[in-house]
């Protein structure tokens, strides 16, 4: 998104993505791919608040359901989003986890501006954080999904 402060909290227009392709990755290898029927959500649960609140819905209309829903819930619910350099992260940033040790948790919490609570406990289903990537005519064209206790990252494609 354009004309954004990077890395203080801010309010996400709701915003859908209609995916037409998926990838999911672990360890850097991928693991599954292919054409999906899927809409994506992000959705401001508390209008009259700046910044908390945010929900992510994935519904996966297509026979691709099981291959996703095996690593991640259809509903997300974050603390907060706040823009980098070239997207826009929605997570929960806790000082402490259950997925401190995790190599890609790690790099997100050294660069998280700000944290969102003392500590979180994650499941196997739940991402820690999803990344939002904007066209150059701010239409969503991409999101992602990263998972700290399965090591995946998901990412669906416009």
């Amino acid at each position: 998104m354009k004309n954004v402060t990077k890395g203080i909290p801010l309010k996400v227009p709701n915003q859908l993505l209609h995916a037409s392709r998926f990838e999911i990755w672990s360890g850097g290898k991928l693991i599954d791919s292919g054409e999906v029927v899927a809409d994506l959500w992000v959705e401001h649960l508390y209008p009259q608040m700046e910044t908390e609140g945010l929900q992510i819905t994935v519904r996966v209309k297509d026979l691709n359901k099981d291959r996703i829903y095996k690593f991640i819930n259809e509903r997300f619910f974050f603390d907060v989003a706040y823009a980098t350099e070239d997207r826009l992260i929605v997570g929960i940033i806790p000082k402490e986890s259950n997925i401190d040790s995790s190599t890609s948790y790690s790099g997100y919490i050294n660069f998280a501006p700000f944290f969102t609570r003392e500590s979180y406990v994650f499941n196997e289903k739940t991402p820690f954080c999803c990344s939002l990537f904007f066209s150059e005519d701010d239409e969503l064209s991409k999101v992602t999904y990263s998972n700290g206790l399965n090591n995946t990252l998901i990412e669906f494609y416009k």
